[in-house]
């Protein structure tokens, strides 16, 4: 079986800890009241039985409170044991595999950089070749031996984090102004078309990978009528579509910086603008969905107090983006699919907040049964893939935990819809 769990959410660690230590404190300052009457009963020269009824009734307060405490901590152990479905030989091989190829890329990377500052280089380049070169040369992208989530996280997470980030928004930004990048917060319909809804949470991956093979900053919102009368739509928000900050593309590395602490940048706009021209008002459920970049501007826009004056946000869906350091609001129910080998979800160096409205599933793909995605996960672009969160979608679909089954039956009236409409809309 893949390893794949989920923290937060209505059958999270964190609700069910949660309501276990509100139970305690009651319990024990129930005790501490019951043990005062018993004194004053004391003071008072009441018969001494009430005193003794008293002191028993405070002993087996605190002892229920030690009860509670202890099964807070053996459904810890339970919760930890049930992340690690591997044998331990398994994980142990795992770990030998990544040291392995660790070693592997370091002496490929050495040789390669020796080989370069060499005379013989140099000398073999003026003969019209360099076969040592390219054969020493380290091929492909880093593998996940070294970075994965967990680590980066962690090295991100230090004091002054949002400043930085803030900072670095602000002067990318200053540079787009200077480069003659227009703002973009205007949008132009680009296509209509009647299609299947999406049914499940893999059908929504596969729609954002439509969405960002469209390119463009394109945003895309499905919507339909329910049978109970309202109009519900799921907007996808495609990832970085632009590296640069001169292309006239929102969907640029400025915003990343920007939205991972809750800003709204020019992509955001985007969305906004496609969200009132596709008419949505107040009281039609929305959900917003996305990938990296589209992930992170989806829940900022659901954190905002002024998108949620003017749109009914009740549902966000993520995939492999950093969303910790983004607060929302307990009416919106958060979906989070983070790859553990996927180094982006921790370039914000925060987890998500374990909270009954936020659920985050973890899945390493490596491990993944598809013959189709064999090899997968083992270097950083295939871990932050959308094919790869389409197999975790696939996986939370069939059931990967309590508190994921609970979130997709609570927002099931965005699955099934039959016939939607889905309209396309590029910044203009």
């Amino acid at each position: 079986m893949e390893p794949i769990w989920s923290t937060g959410g209505a059958g999270g660690e964190h609700a069910v800890l949660a309501d276990l230590e509100w139970a305690t404190g009651v319990l024990r300052e129930a005790a501490a009241d019951v043990g005062e009457a018993a004194d004053l009963v004391v003071r008072a020269g009441v018969a001494p039985y009430a005193t003794m009824a008293a002191r028993r009734l405070e002993g087996d307060l605190l002892d229920t409170a030690r009860r509670v405490r202890t099964v807070a901590e053996n459904y810890l152990e339970v919760e930890k044991q049930a992340r690690q479905r591997l044998s331990w030989w398994t994980r142990m091989g795992e770990q030998g595999a990544d040291v392995v190829g660790r070693a592997t890329w370091t002496v490929r990377a050495a040789s390669w950089a020796a080989w370069i500052a060499s005379p013989l280089h140099s000398l073999s380049h003026a003969m019209g070749g360099d076969p040592v070169g390219e054969a020493v040369k380290p091929g492909g992208p880093p593998t996940t031996a070294n970075l994965h989530r967990d680590s980066v996280e962690s090295m991100m997470n230090v004091p002054g984090y949002e400043k930085f980030a803030e900072a670095l928004a602000i002067a990318l930004w200053l540079l787009e102004r200077r480069l003659g990048e227009p703002m973009r917060r205007t949008v132009t319909q680009v296509g209509v078309a009647c299609e299947e809804g999406p049914t499940s949470l893999e059908a929504i991956m596969a729609d954002l990978r439509r969405t960002e093979v469209a390119g463009h900053g394109e945003v895309r919102i499905a919507r339909w009528t329910g049978a109970d009368g309202k109009v519900r739509r799921v907007v996808l928000i495609a990832g970085t579509r632009d590296w640069f900050l001169a292309s006239g593309n929102p969907a640029d590395i400025q915003a990343n910086p920007q939205a991972v602490t809750g800003g709204l940048p020019d992509v955001a706009q985007t969305v906004v603008a496609a969200l009132v021209a596709d008419g949505a008002k107040p009281g039609e459920p929305v959900m917003l969905t996305g990938h990296s970049q589209g992930g992170i501007v989806a829940t900022a826009l659901a954190s905002s107090p002024a998108i949620a004056a003017s749109f009914t946000v009740s549902a966000v869906v993520t995939a492999g983006a950093p969303t910790g350091r983004i607060e929302l609001p307990a009416s919106v129910s958060a979906l989070h699919l983070e790859g553990t080998r996927d180094v982006v979800p921790g370039l914000d160096g925060r987890a998500n907040p374990e909270t009954p409205n936020r659920v985050t599933v973890h899945h390493d793909v490596r491990r993944s049964g598809e013959e189709s995605l064999a090899g997968e996960g083992e270097s950083m672009a295939s871990a932050h893939a959308l094919p790869t969160y389409r197999e975790t979608a696939r996986l939370v679909d069939e059931g990967a935990s309590a508190s994921a089954d609970a979130w997709l039956e609570a927002n099931r009236e965005f699955l099934d819809p039959g016939v939607v409409t889905v309209t396309r809309y590029r910044p203009s």
